[in-house]
């Protein structure tokens, strides 16, 4: 759990995913995402370089809230996120819609192995990788699906690697706690030569578009619910 102080900012958002407050959180981001598509709000969102959409809603200092969101346009080897990484920071993550399968691992040296450890260096418009000469094995432990409602933690240097279906799109709020002093890990093929990845920033009316179909795939999530609780 989120043990230290939270930006005042942010604290009904960490507190209520924390809580499995699910109306809460998506009254939060509904309302959010309206006020993008009717401009009182400015966030353009960003592509990352994992496949995913992100709206990066609040910062505040070592605090961050997203919204995330996975379309099922994406041809499917780009939804199967099987680079394992690890965060600098300590995630909460609360799904809106769709579903997601976290597959927890542990790695371990190996110098037999094809496998090489990067350290990756972030920012807003930015990733920066270099490897770091370890040669490591990964050891999957367990894998976890959670589904529209539900809300799971990730721990700061956790690895692991996140799986998205094909058949319908995900929308995730992400709340982060960055911890100084941890960096970011990629596990790659060893010998690949430290690169730049830029995040490509969406444009304001893209952004607009890409907000206004979320809000639409939320209400479509409510009409369904509703249609199973009358059958």
């Amino acid at each position: 759990m989120i043990g230290i102080p939270i930006p005042v900012g942010q604290e009904i958002i960490f507190k209520s995913m924390i809580a499995g407050d699910h109306a809460t959180v998506k009254a939060w981001a509904v309302e959010t995402l309206n006020e993008l598509v009717e401009g009182t709000r400015a966030c353009n969102a960003v592509r990352h370089p994992l496949g995913f959409i992100c709206f990066p809603l609040l910062r505040d200092g070592d605090y961050g809230t997203c919204i995330h969101y996975w379309p099922t346009v994406l041809d499917a080897s780009s939804r199967k996120v099987t680079a394992v990484h690890s965060h600098s920071w300590h995630l909460v993550s609360h799904v809106l819609a769709g579903r997601l399968t976290n597959h927890l691992s542990t790695i371990s040296d190996l110098q037999s192995s094809s496998s090489e450890l990067y350290v990756v260096t972030s920012n807003t418009s930015e990733d920066v990788i270099v490897p770091t000469g370890r040669r490591v094995r990964v050891i999957e432990e367990c894998s976890t699906t959670f589904i529209a409602n539900e809300t799971h933690e990730m721990t700061a240097g956790k690895f692991h690697w996140t799986e998205f279906p094909t058949d319908t799109p995900t929308v995730t709020v992400v709340a982060g706690r960055n911890e100084v002093g941890r960096s970011n890990f990629l596990v790659d093929k060893v010998g690949a030569v430290p690169r730049c990845v830029k995040r490509r920033t969406c444009s304001p009316a893209d952004s607009k578009t890409t907000a206004q179909r979320i809000v639409e795939l939320l209400r479509d999530v409510d009409r369904q619910g509703l249609r199973a609780t009358q059958t």
